[in-house]
C-alpha cells in the first residue's frame, strides 16, 4: 500500500507524473500531491494540494501535459489548467451549458492542446485561448457519452474516443466532419488506453 488515509474521499482520477515518484489524485474536490518513495524506510506523505476546484461537483479527470509543467482539472462543469511551474491557473471558458464534461487529455505532441470529452461533443481547447473551444465536434448520438479518450502516440491528428453504449470513434483532426470510423463492441466502455509500441487501443 503506497498511501491509505480512512478521512478520504473516494479517489476518481490519478495521474503519475515522469519522476515516478509523485501521484497526482483527485479526491472529492480537492487534487494532492502524494510523494512516494520505493525505499521501505520512507513514508508517502502529501506534500501539496492546489487550491479548492470551484465547481461542488466531484472531480472526475486529470491530465499532465507532456512537460508535465500543466495539470487539467476537470468536473462536470469547470476545468482549471493549472501552470504548476508559475503556481497560477486558468479556468476555460464556454463550456456546454447542458452538457457534463466527462473526461479530458493533452495531447501527447502540444502541451497546449487540451482534449474534453461530454455526453455528446468532443471539445478541443488550444489553452492559450481559454474563452472557448477551438473546434468542436458532435459524436453521434446512437454512439452514446464520451467515457475516455486517446491519443495516438504516433500521429498528431488521429485520437479514439471511447462511448457509454460499446462504441469507439476514431477522430482525425485533419478531416472536416472530425471523426471518420465508428467500432462497436457488446459492452459499455469505462475506460481506453494506447500502447506507444504498438497501433492498439486497448478498452
Amino acid at each position: 500500500t503506497v498511501y491509505d488515509d480512512p478521512q478520504c474521499e473516494d479517489i476518481r482520477a490519478i495521474v503519475v507524473a515522469k519522476d515516478k515518484g509523485t501521484i497526482i489524485f483527485a479526491a472529492g474536490t480537492g487534487v494532492h500531491f502524494l510523494e512516494h518513495s520505493a525505499s521501505a524506510a520512507s513514508i508517502s506523505r502529501i506534500v501539496h494540494s492546489l487550491s479548492p476546484h470551484p465547481d461542488s461537483e466531484t472531480i472526475n479527470a486529470l491530465s499532465l501535459s507532456n512537460d508535465n509543467t500543466l495539470l487539467a482539472v476537470a468536473s462536470p462543469y469547470a476545468v482549471l489548467v493549472h501552470n504548476l511551474s508559475l503556481g497560477s491557473q486558468t479556468m476555460l471558458r464556454g463550456l456546454p451549458p447542458d452538457s457534463a464534461v466527462t473526461t479530458c487529455a493533452f495531447h501527447p505532441h502540444s502541451r497546449i492542446r487540451l482534449f474534453l470529452g461530454t455526453e455528446r461533443q468532443l471539445l478541443v481547447y488550444d489553452i492559450t485561448r481559454p474563452l472557448g473551444p477551438s473546434r468542436v465536434i458532435p459524436i453521434s448520438d446512437s454512439a452514446g457519452g464520451i467515457v475516455a479518450l486517446s491519443c495516438s502516440p504516433y500521429s498528431k491528428t488521429l485520437l479514439a474516443v471511447a462511448c457509454t453504449d460499446g462504441y469507439v470513434v476514431l477522430v482525425d483532426l485533419d478531416k472536416e466532419k472530425g471523426y471518420v470510423r465508428l467500432h462497436q463492441e457488446p459492452l459499455p466502455f469505462t475506460d481506453a488506453c494506447s500502447f506507444q509500441s504498438h497501433t492498439v487501443i486497448q478498452l
